[in-house]
């Protein structure tokens, strides 16, 4: 992985702390790699981060992006939810970290 690769953030749970989510992508910022995040990192739907669809929409147009590795801005049960469709193979295929 060279220093021009961007690094990906997806919000595959829970909703982002606004305040910790700058911050956390100034650390990231800081390290002089571009950034690509998940169209879904700032929505909110109830607990979540946006519906199971758009969560998933987040994490394939990250991969979609080349990016290979990818950060997760919060854990969170709800990332359980999307584990029966989650893209396996193309995470296996783009050697994501």
């Amino acid at each position: 992985m060279g220093p021009d690769e961007p690094i990906g953030v997806a919000a595959l749970s829970g909703p982002v702390d606004e305040d910790r989510l700058e911050a956390g992508l100034a650390v990231l910022r800081s390290w002089g790699r571009p950034i690509v995040e998940a169209p879904n990192l700032r929505a909110r739907m109830g607990y979540l981060a946006g519906t199971d669809d758009e969560r998933l929409r987040g994490l394939r147009f990250l991969l979609n992006q080349d990016v290979r590795l990818i950060i997760a801005a919060r854990g969170g049960y709800g990332v359980t939810r999307l584990l029966h469709d989650m893209p396996w193979e193309r995470l296996v295929e783009a050697g994501v970290s």
